[in-house]
């Protein structure tokens, strides 16, 4: 049976990144021997990471904690995005098409 370091490793590998990149995008401060620790069962991830790392492997948390595959996987190419990081991707695009419409008009 699979451990959670384990789907941790797997998805990590398909997803073709190091230890250290995977450290490096997370912005973990000890590096690659978290993630190291994580794959190895010697510890585990907080909630905030597990959510963090699960939207860079391109997975859910669910499946990392125990393997669970919803009915409705992220399709291919598409990655789930915080509620408040798209709410302000929203705001920077509307204050660039005022701008634009504003630059238009002079």
């Amino acid at each position: 049976m699979k451990t959670l370091g384990d789907r941790i490793k797997e998805a990590r590998e398909a997803a073709n990144l190091s230890q250290s990149e995977v450290a490096e995008k997370m912005g973990l401060k000890s590096g690659k021997q978290t993630v190291s620790k994580w794959e190895l069962n010697k510890s585990e991830p907080s909630l905030s990471d597990l959510k963090r790392l699960a939207s860079l492997l391109n997975t859910t948390a669910a499946y990392l904690i125990d393997g669970t595959i919803e009915s409705d996987p992220i399709p291919q190419g598409y990655q789930l995005i915080e509620k408040n990081k798209l709410l302000e991707m929203q705001e920077e695009l509307i204050s660039y098409q005022r701008k634009e419409l504003t630059r238009q008009k002079v």
